[in-house]
């Protein structure tokens, strides 16, 4: 999660604070586009009784649309002016996901070490 901030902080003190706007675009379009299949998934499996309790999930999903629109129309209209600009953009969005990435496989495999101490503490 540092290296997470680290890289937010890089972009919005650094020469092209855009940066932030091609970070917040790859982590938002994860919700978009992921969300909504994991809430699929859990009225599937779970039911709509369990799906309406992840209030968080959906509403995030839901504004993540509305910021991952933005942040892309904000990034095609410095490209348009400044096409040199995109490697770094491109730069950012990839550090910033891949930390975010990272932490989700940390928060997984925590996740896994609970139900697993659960599990044999309950055998």
């Amino acid at each position: 999660m540092r290296e997470y901030r680290q890289v937010h902080d890089e972009a919005i003190t650094g020469d092209l604070p855009l940066g932030q706007a091609a970070i917040e675009y790859e982590v938002g379009y994860l919700a978009v586009v992921l969300v909504p299949r994991i809430l699929a998934r859990v009225r599937e499996v779970m039911g709509q009784g369990t799906l309406d309790m992840l209030t968080f999930l959906r509403e995030h999903a839901e504004v993540d649309v509305g910021h991952t629109a933005l942040n892309e129309r904000m990034m095609e209209g410095m490209l348009s002016t400044h096409p040199e600009e995109g490697r770094r953009l491109a730069a950012f969005g990839s550090r910033g996901l891949d930390c975010y990435l990272r932490f989700l496989d940390d928060c997984m495999e925590a996740a896994r070490r609970s139900v697993g101490g659960v599990t044999a503490a309950a055998a």
